[in-house]
């Protein structure tokens, strides 16, 4: 589904004669969305040898999610084509 989609089924079903004043709750999202966004950037940056958490798939062309580092291996799994693909270590 499309935004302009969800934004026309949004318009339809909104309450436009009650308005609240939203800021003061952005500033407590604010917050959050900065915690996150730091975090996920730590989560990447600790795996080694430059191994990245996602991967294209040479088969499909999907994006493979990494499910185990070995020695010498790193195994990434496709939900599309449904494999295990190896990607030798370079230390």
């Amino acid at each position: 589904m499309s935004v302009e989609s969800r934004m026309d089924e949004f318009e339809k079903v909104s309450d436009k004669k009650n308005t609240h004043d939203v800021s003061g709750r952005m500033e407590e999202f604010e917050q959050v969305d900065k915690r996150n966004k730091y975090i996920d950037k730590d989560k990447t940056g600790v795996l080694p040898y430059g191994i990245k958490r996602l991967k294209s798939c040479p088969v499909c062309g999907e994006f493979m999610e990494i499910q185990e580092i070995k020695e010498k291996d790193a195994l990434y799994y496709c939900k599309g084509c449904q494999k295990v693909v190896t990607f030798s270590v370079e230390k």
